[in-house]
C-alpha cells in the first residue's frame, strides 16, 4: 500500500473542515469578532502546509522495503560537491527557494505579529533541516516508495533563501495592509 498525495490531501480536508466546525462553535460560545478573511488566510496556510508535507516526504510505501544503502551515500553535506558534479539543476534551486516562500508569510499570519529576517532565517532552516532528516531517516527505512532522495545542503541553503524571501515580501504585505493580513 502506497500512502500518496490524494490520501493525505483528503485527510487534510477533513481535519481542517472539523477544525473550522470547532472553531465555529467556539467563536459562537464566546462571541467576538470572527474575521471571515481570517479563517481564508488560515486555509491557505493548512493547504500550503499540507502541500509542503506531501511533496517533502510523500509517497510512503507501507509495509517498508528492504533497503541496502549507505548513509554515506544519501547525505550530500559539501554544497560546492552538488554543483560540481552537475546533480542540481537550476530549476531545482528555484524549485526550492519557491517551496519555502509562502512559509514565513503564513508564520506571521498564524502568531498575528511580523516576523523578522534572524527569525525567518532561523525558522526556515529548522523546517528545512527537519525535512531533509525525515527523507534520510525514509530513505533508510525503506518507507520511501520509489526513489531514493538524497539529503543535501544546498537544499537547507535554498530553502532558507526562499524563508528569508518571503519575509521580506511578508512584511512589506503587512507594512501596507496591516488591518487586514493580521
Amino acid at each position: 500500500m502506497v500512502i500518496d498525495f490524494d490520501t493525505v490531501l483528503y485527510a487534510s480536508l477533513i481535519l481542517y473542515a472539523l477544525y473550522a466546525i470547532a472553531m465555529y462553535i467556539r467563536h459562537k460560545r464566546k462571541p467576538k469578532k470572527w474575521s471571515k478573511f481570517r479563517m481564508i488566510l488560515i486555509f491557505a496556510a493548512w493547504m500550503y502546509f499540507t502541500c509542503l508535507i506531501n511533496f517533502t516526504l510523500f509517497p510512503i510505501q507501507l509495509p517498508p522495503t528492504s533497503v541496502k544503502v549507505s548513509v554515506l551515500e544519501l547525505v550530500q553535506i559539501n554544497p560546492m560537491a552538488s554543483f560540481s558534479t552537475r546533480q542540481i539543476s537550476f530549476f531545482q534551486l528555484i524549485g526550492n527557494v519557491c517551496l519555502f516562500l509562502p512559509l514565513i508569510p503564513f508564520v506571521s499570519i498564524l502568531r498575528k505579529k511580523v516576523v523578522t529576517v534572524k527569525y525567518a532565517a532561523l525558522f526556515s532552516f529548522i523546517v528545512s533541516v527537519t525535512i531533509e532528516i525525515l527523507q534520510l531517516l525514509e530513505d533508510l527505512s525503506g518507507l520511501c516508495s520509489y526513489f531514493f532522495r538524497q539529503a543535501d545542503t544546498v537544499d537547507v541553503l535554498m530553502n532558507v533563501l526562499g524563508g528569508i524571501i518571503g519575509c521580506v515580501i511578508g512584511n512589506i504585505l503587512v507594512n501596507t495592509h496591516s488591518d487586514s493580513f493580521l
